[in-house]
Order: C-alpha cells, then structure tokens, then sequence
C-alpha cells in the first residue's frame, strides 16, 4: 500500500481534495522546478543552445527508464498534435486499413488524413474513434463498420 503522501502537497490539513481528474495539485518539488525554470528563463542570455540538447537527452532517457524503454524511441515534441503529424506523416498505411484512435481530440483524425493525403502513393486509411466507455467488442464492431 502506498504510504501517506499528503506532505508533498500544499494541501492543508483541513482540506479533502479528490478533483484530480479536473486538476491534480502540483507537488512541492514540481512547483520548486517550475519556479527554477521561470526564473532561468527570464534570463535567456545564460541559456546556451546547446542546454536544449543535453537537457533533452536526459529527459529522453529518464523517461524510457521510467517506462522500461530505449532512450532512442522515445521523441520529445512541442505539442501532441505536431507529435501526431510527425506519425501520420511517418506511417506506412495500406488500402482499407483500419486506424484505431483512442485520443479524443477531433485534430488527430484531421492530421492522419492530410497527412496520407500529402502522399498520393498511399491509400486513405478509415480512421475510427473509441469512446473510453466502449467494450472491446464495441471497439472491433466499431472498426469493422466504418
């Protein structure tokens, strides 16, 4: 069981947060290291061009360890819709192939599609959302109908 964590938040004690879902407090140390970074930042003329390298390097493979992973798969992105470009531009996609999003958002289908539409030697993939509240066979009858 994992033991009381209460003290790594600002949360006082008179204060029963259970909202994560909607917005997570930040631990201590997550505020600590943003503060670091925003006073870094206000000061970019010490930010040298190699910093944004060799901190993502350590970022990368802090994280494959993390997950079990190697280091060189993993890809840091601006943002998960140019990350998503990145794949659909990225993806070998045959006739009547079936792509399965399990992320919600309606930018991701746009993406998939112009990014095979912009290779003409590929054929247009049916792109099926799933819901979180669909069943696995829901999912597959989903797929097999669209």
């Amino acid at each position: 069981m994992l033991a009381h964590q209460r003290d790594l938040f600002e949360i006082p004690e008179d204060i029963v947060y259970l909202n994560c879902a909607y917005m997570s407090p930040l631990l201590r140390s997550v505020r600590e290291a943003g503060e670091i970074a925003i006073a870094r930042k206000s000061r970019p003329w010490n930010i040298r061009p190699q910093d944004f390298f060799e901190e993502s390097e350590v970022a990368r493979h802090l994280f494959a360890e993390l997950i079990n992973a190697d280091g060189e798969g993993i890809a840091l992105v601006p943002s998960a819709s140019y990350g998503i470009n990145v794949a659909a531009t990225n993806l070998s996609i045959e006739k009547d192939q079936c792509i399965l999003l399990l992320y919600q958002l309606a930018v991701c289908g746009r993406i998939l599609k112009r990014g095979n539409q912009d290779r003409k030697e590929r054929a247009m993939a049916r792109i099926t959302r799933a819901a979180p509240h669909l069943s696995v066979e829901e999912v597959k009858e989903r797929m097999n109908n669209d």
